[in-house]
């Protein structure tokens, strides 16, 4: 399973962003292996439908699974659409994956905050 966590920097010590279009970096992980690496949020500066556009970026590497902060209506849908889960946290991107793992994380089924225009 591959996933993705919205995160202030690239490591996985680093501390979440709880914001995910305008996240400055995704940490991915391969949950099979455990191998990390990142993906800087070249979409982050956006005028507008970033959510969206990130959606599609983390699609195309082919994420399963999303852990972020909060998510925009618009995003949310999109995610959905691509047949991606989502789930919400707030800590290290670590302590992300290691939740996730063990079944602790609520999956983001509405949206969380409203979206941004």
């Amino acid at each position: 399973m591959k996933v993705a966590i919205s995160s202030k920097g690239p490591e996985r010590t680093d501390e979440m962003d709880m914001r995910f279009g305008r996240a400055p970096f995704f940490v991915t992980v391969n949950t099979e292996n455990m191998k990390y690496g990142s993906l800087k949020n070249d979409k982050a500066g956006g005028m507008g439908g970033v959510g969206p556009q990130v959606v599609q970026m983390l699609a195309e590497i082919e994420i399963d699974k999303i852990i972020t902060g909060n998510l925009g209506p618009n995003a949310l849908k999109t995610i959905i659409a691509a047949g991606i889960q989502a789930f919400q946290y707030q800590g290290t991107v670590e302590d992300a994956v290691d939740c996730l793992m063990k079944g602790e994380l609520n999956q983001i089924e509405n949206k969380t905050v409203e979206g941004h225009w």
